[in-house]
């Protein structure tokens, strides 16, 4: 049995199609012409190359090709090489059917671009959002700047009823947030001016004609200003900046970390402020502090500056002034203290005057036993090893009451020149004295052995034996008397 293939006759039924498209097309017109404020029928061209369209009109009062949803290749005025979307009004798309059955996916092989440009843009996420690159990510703003951390709220979709939507509830407490920041900023603005005035007023009192000021940063650009300017005057969700320049402001809630593997730099052409309770700036490896006119370090408790190798403090130009006002002592300790070098290394130049001064007391002393007290006023040169003394010319001890040299405290060794004159030489219990009042007197405890003045000498073991000579007289006494 032979089957018989049917034979179809479609020589008519691209007469017919086209019949349909020019019925269809005729009652579009004519549906438009009838029906200007309701729904267009669509409009579809048959052929397929350059000119294919579907178009999806909703006209309106206020403007006759109304809401234009086209998909097509052929551009005209109310047609775009792909698809398009024009409408005058609301534009909302929504998925509502769950976290895993409805997501959204807006991608392009091209340039991708999301703008106002009469109001806000805002991304919110319920769970954590990213912006990423491959190349760069540039977050530019004329009005400034702000990237914060807290203040949200829950996030829920809101529902599409047809009215304009608002500044997303999630960020309803961003104005707040920053009104926050603002306020602490001016806050420690306050606290810094107090410190400012503090250091100023230690400055008077060290050294009225070294005082320094903080002008740059407190005159110029105040902390409380710029917090204004950054936080909250260029951050009203919803409206338009005021200020046609603003700052870049870093907030964070719980904190903020800025990091790089390679390099990192802060910069203000005017003026730079680094502020903190406990501020600490930490170098792995070496730290670099320079200025290129003045440098103030104030603290309204201690200062320390440690090296574990060494530690440089350098006055080029001018003096090095080291002072301790309200302290009780300035001490520099070191194994050993070099204070100016004949033969320095290149470019300090060599020391030539040294002073030591000091309103009460000057000590020099090396000590076996660290616990010495200090005394009276005065100078006091000790060590427990030797002193020498050696000049080219002269050395010369003057004294208003008393000069005296002596061994040691618990021997009669000294050499005492008094201010009534007498010079006084005690070795052991025997001294030998010469001044303008008694002449010269050699003896002990006990007796004089030895006297002489301008017009007696005596000399014996007492005023039985012994050689007196006067002005008249000269006596020789004893109990044998020997001459030759």
């Amino acid at each position: 049995m032979t089957l018989e293939v049917p034979v179809i006759d479609l020589t008519t039924h691209g007469q017919r199609v086209r019949s349909v498209v020019s019925a269809q097309n005729e009652l579009g017109t004519s549906a438009r012409d009838a029906m200007r404020d309701r729904l267009a029928v669509p409009e579809v061209s048959d052929t397929v190359g350059t000119h294919q369209r579907h178009q999806l009109r909703v006209p309106t009062s206020e403007r006759p090709n109304g809401t234009v949803v086209s998909v097509g290749r052929r551009q005209d005025a109310r047609n775009y090489d792909g698809y398009g979307l024009t409408t005058i009004a609301h534009v909302a798309v929504s998925a509502e059917g769950g976290k895993a059955e409805s997501t959204m996916t807006l991608q392009s092989n091209g340039q991708l671009l999301v703008q106002s440009d009469m109001d806000g843009a805002y991304v919110v996420s319920k769970g954590p959002a990213t912006i990423a690159s491959a190349a760069v990510a540039n977050v530019t703003a004329s009005g400034g700047v702000v990237i914060a951390a807290g203040g949200s709220v829950e996030v829920a979709n809101a529902a599409i009823e047809g009215e304009a939507p608002d500044a997303p509830a999630a960020l309803s407490s961003h104005p707040d947030l920053m009104g926050a920041a603002k306020d602490a900023w001016s806050e420690w603005s306050e606290a810094v001016g107090d410190a400012v005035a503090a250091r100023d007023e230690l400055s008077n009192d060290a050294d009225p004609e070294h005082k320094t000021a903080w002008e740059a940063s407190q005159g110029e650009v105040r902390a409380a200003e710029l917090a204004e300017t950054a936080h909250v005057s260029n951050n009203a969700l919803g409206d338009e900046t005021t200020s046609e320049g603003g700052g870049v402001a870093i907030w964070g809630d719980g904190g903020f970390v800025m990091g790089s593997p390679e390099f990192g730099a802060l910069h203000a052409e005017k003026a730079l402020t680094l502020s903190s309770k406990r501020p600490a700036v930490a170098a792995t490896e070496s730290l670099d502090l320079s200025a290129a006119e003045d440098v103030a370090v104030t603290a309204g408790g201690m200062v320390a500056v440690v090296g574990s190798q060494q530690v440089r403090v350098i006055a080029n130009a001018d003096d090095l002034h080291l002072a301790s006002r309200g302290g009780e002592k300035v001490e520099v300790q070191a194994k050993a203290v070099h204070l100016g070098e004949l033969e320095p290394d290149d470019p300090q130049e060599e020391t030539e005057l040294v002073s030591l001064r000091a309103k009460k007391r000057v000590s020099l002393a090396t000590d076996k036993d660290a616990g010495r007290d200090e005394g009276d006023d005065g100078i006091f040169l000790e060590t427990h090893e030797v002193i020498e003394a050696l000049a080219d010319s002269t050395i010369e001890l003057a004294a208003g009451e008393s000069v005296t040299l002596k061994i040691d405290d618990d021997t009669e060794y000294s050499i005492v020149v008094d201010s009534e004159g007498a010079i006084t030489i005690t070795s052991d219990g025997t001294t030998f004295t010469i001044s303008d009042s008694d002449g010269l007197v050699f003896g002990d405890d006990q007796d004089d052995y030895l006297t002489a003045s301008s017009d007696t000498v005596f000399a014996g073991i007492d005023s039985d034996n012994c050689i007196e000579i006067s002005s008249s007289e000269v006596s020789i006494k004893g109990s044998k008397i020997e001459l030759g």
